[in-house]
């Protein structure tokens, strides 16, 4: 390319000897077409190189996760191989390699998370993983308790499992059987209205009031 600047060069101080030299008369003088002529036979051509910021293509570009233990497998195109994977939240999920391009992404979490792909000029391609759910919810069977030592098993549904759960007036009442889980189990100490709260690995959160008179 260099080659080729140095040469217009020339070719343009030529130009201008020659009009200065003939002083605007001569009959050889260069037409603005034999200039076009000589770009025409010699065009620009971009010297190509790698570009090491183009990113990878992973897919598929996204996918969607239902349930724990969900396998996808994925792959990545272009770039310089050796590939490596990594996921944004591994508590989430994890992925390893199956092949010279290709790795499987085991679900943790019904949640949402990122599946990372590196080669070695350090290019990067990304695809995103979703969650199908629902809003998070619990209720509770029955919701009102007259006794001490009356129980109500509380549910929940939606959200991203797993889930735990807490009793946010401890001194009226109490878990039993454990604070994880899509259900537990609530027991009645003393009188006064009290709630149990989930959360879920997302970080929503549902209360459940269990009147207590």
């Amino acid at each position: 390319m260099k080659r080729l600047e140095r040469k217009t060069s020339v070719f343009r101080l030529l130009l201008a000897l020659t009009a200065i030299l003939c002083g605007g008369g001569c009959e050889d003088e260069p037409e603005t077409s034999e200039l076009d002529l000589f770009f025409a036979q010699h065009p620009f051509i971009t010297d190509p190189r790698n570009d090491v910021t183009r990113k990878l293509d992973v897919a598929p570009q996204d996918a969607t996760v239902t349930y724990p233990g969900q396998k996808i497998a994925f792959t990545v195109l272009g770039g310089k191989k050796d590939y490596r994977w990594a996921v944004a939240i591994p508590g989430r999920g994890t992925i390893h390699s199956t092949g010279p391009n290709q790795a499987i992404y085991t679900v943790l979490i019904v949640a949402p998370n990122t599946v990372i792909a590196y080669d070695d000029d350090g290019r990067t391609g990304i695809s995103e993983i979703k969650a199908s759910t629902s809003s998070l919810t619990a209720s509770a069977s029955p919701s009102s308790l007259a006794v001490n030592g009356d129980m109500a098993v509380i549910t929940v549904s939606g959200g991203y499992p797993p889930y735990v759960w807490t009793v946010v007036d401890a001194s009226l009442g109490h878990l039993v059987g454990g604070n994880t889980g899509v259900s537990v189990v609530y027991v009645r100490d003393h009188s006064g209205d009290n709630a149990v709260q989930v959360q879920d690995q997302a970080g929503n959160v549902a209360n459940v009031v269990i009147t207590q008179p």
